[in-house]
């Protein structure tokens, strides 16, 4: 008879639960034991490539928060980790250039071409800082970091450390380094060519201008324009090759062009344009230089060939339109400008021409559209100021007032604006088109009135109030004060008022001479000015500063 672990009392039944429970509980610590043994079984040690991308993601995130220094210490455990890879040492000296410590970044930068001369973003950075270097007058700096960049990269096949080091010694006349340099730099250039099928060397006009001025300054350039075409001659059009030698046949003619060797120049620009069919500056070059060597009319004919390739060339075009012009063949001409304002509507010389020559063709009606088209188009220029835009539309005038009836024209626009005014009286914008109208006739009087009546008008006068600021700011213009006055009755909280009401007083004829009692005007003008910085010293939204100021200048104007 087997002995029981349970006291005699317990029931057969207790005895059971208890036994299950006890058995519950082994069985789950053993599943308890073996997960935990699973877990610290799937946990293992991150490999060295892991780890690298970790660091680098940790640094690059560090670094947009603008932690310099943590960054720096991240991307510093990632260069250890592979010291073979260039990336860490160029976010090395990224995060040195963001702390402002130019010396430890170039040092970085370095680092990462030494590792890996192919690295453009290490050779782009020491390229930026060589480009600070000539920007700051630092030529001597620029020049021995690009030296040490061409000889690092020169057996990488990289091409651009090798155009500005020639350009930089070009500009500081070492032309023989250059003349040593050069057959490894066209070399560079025609591998270069090769991958990106002449694109590069068709993009290295300043390279090829360095050669050729050093060829020419050490008296080589005939010699060594022989030379290349012996090396180069034969291969097919627009190869590598050929691309090189047309550009060397480009700059050689415009050396020659500007020491009058002329008949030099119009061989080199022939073979130029045989070698390189769609190079359009060899046509630019020849057309002028055929025009100053064998006339006008030799060069018209060049032009039309030359317009068949490239029929929307706006020099070669205007060029055309120049020639006709001069032999009076205005019909063409005037096709020709028309063409020319289609391509470039926004430039006003090519409207000039075209007025001039539809004026030649009798075209009044036409000149005058076109003539007030060159108006609308300065006055809707965003990029000029007002006094810029009444300096150009004033030259206008006077370039065609005897050639074009001018007052007619300013009576049909006047008659238009009125049209419009009677049309759409609270519509701000047409007086606005009203205030231009009468600036483009130095009328300022009535152009403020205009203006001021838009910026009443206008839900956002903003932009019509800086437009009245631009005339009552000039010193030219007579009696400012009284529109002023108005737009802070009307616009009280713009602080703009005030800066303009100084400025009117501290610079233009109020400002009284103390030998003197003051004129009338001056008086008026001080009473006035005073009553503004009241006004605008009661508002509730302006700065503690500006109401300061106002009270200040209030007190000053009453004083006066």
């Amino acid at each position: 008879m087997s002995r029981s672990f349970f006291p005699s009392f317990f029931s057969p039944l207790l005895q059971a639960r208890i036994t299950l429970a006890l058995l519950a509980c082994v069985l789950l610590a053993l599943t308890s034991s073996s997960g935990y043994a699973q877990q610290n079984k799937a946990v293992k040690p991150l490999t060295p490539k892991a780890q690298y991308q970790q660091l680098t993601t940790e640094g690059n995130a560090l670094r947009v928060n603008k932690q310099y220094p943590e960054a720096r210490a991240k991307f510093t455990e990632a260069a250890a980790l592979m010291p073979t890879l260039p990336a860490p040492w160029e976010e090395i000296g990224v995060c040195y250039e963001q702390e402002q410590n130019p010396d430890e970044a170039q040092k970085a930068h370095v680092k990462a071409l030494e590792l890996d001369a192919t690295y453009k973003p290490a050779v782009n950075s020491l390229l930026r800082f060589a480009q600070t270097y000539n920007s700051t007058n630092r030529p001597l700096e620029a020049l021995a970091l690009l030296e040490m960049l061409y000889t690092k990269t020169s057996g990488a096949n990289q091409l651009r450390p090798a155009e500005e080091f020639l350009i930089t010694l070009s500009k500081m006349g070492n032309y023989p380094r250059i003349v040593q340099e050069t057959p490894k730099v066209l070399k560079l250039l025609i591998e270069q060519g090769k991958e990106t099928k002449a694109a590069a060397v068709r993009q290295a006009g300043k390279t090829f201008d360095a050669i050729t001025r050093a060829w020419d300054a050490t008296g080589v350039l005939n010699a060594k324009i022989i030379e290349s075409d012996g090396l180069y001659r034969g291969k097919s059009v627009d190869s590598p090759q050929s691309v090189v030698l047309s550009n060397l046949l480009l700059a050689a003619a415009r050396i020659e062009k500007g020491k009058s060797g002329t008949a030099n120049a119009l061989d080199y620009l022939t073979r130029a344009i045989a070698l390189m069919p769609d190079n359009i500056e060899s046509y630019r070059e020849k057309t002028d230089l055929l025009q100053k060597v064998k006339g006008k009319d030799e060069a018209l004919v060049f032009v039309k060939l030359a317009l068949e390739k490239f029929p929307k060339d706006e020099p070669l075009l205007s060029k055309e339109g120049e020639y006709y012009t001069q032999r009076n063949e205005f019909r063409p001409a005037l096709e020709v400008y028309q063409k020319l304002q289609e391509l470039q509507p926004q430039n006003n010389w090519y409207l000039r021409r075209l007025i001039d020559t539809q004026l030649s063709l009798n075209m009044q009606k036409e000149a005058k559209q076109t003539f007030q088209k060159a108006i609308d188009r300065i006055n809707a220029d965003p990029s000029s100021s007002a006094e810029s835009k009444k300096q150009q539309v004033e030259y206008l005038r006077k370039t065609f007032q005897d050639k074009l009836d001018l007052v007619s024209l300013n009576q049909d626009q006047v008659q238009s604006v009125q049209q419009d005014l009677t049309a759409h009286p609270q519509d701000p914008m047409a007086w606005r088109r009203l205030g231009d109208f009468y600036l483009d006739q130095s009328d300022q009087q009535l152009a403020l009135s205009a203006y001021l009546q838009a910026a009443y008008l206008a839900k956002d006068p903003a932009n019509f109030i800086s437009k009245t600021f631009e005339i009552v700011a000039n010193p030219r213009k007579a009696e400012p004060m009284p529109y002023l006055i108005a737009l802070v009755e009307h616009f009280p909280s713009n602080t703009e008022n005030f800066r303009a009401i100084q400025e009117i007083i501290n610079q233009q004829r109020i400002k009284p001479d103390k030998r003197f009692a003051l004129t009338p005007e001056q008086t008026e003008g001080f009473r006035i000015a005073e009553k503004a910085c009241l006004l605008i010293a009661k508002q509730p939204d302006i700065s503690n500063d500006m109401r300061l100021q106002a009270q200040f200048c209030a007190i000053k104007y009453h004083n006066e």
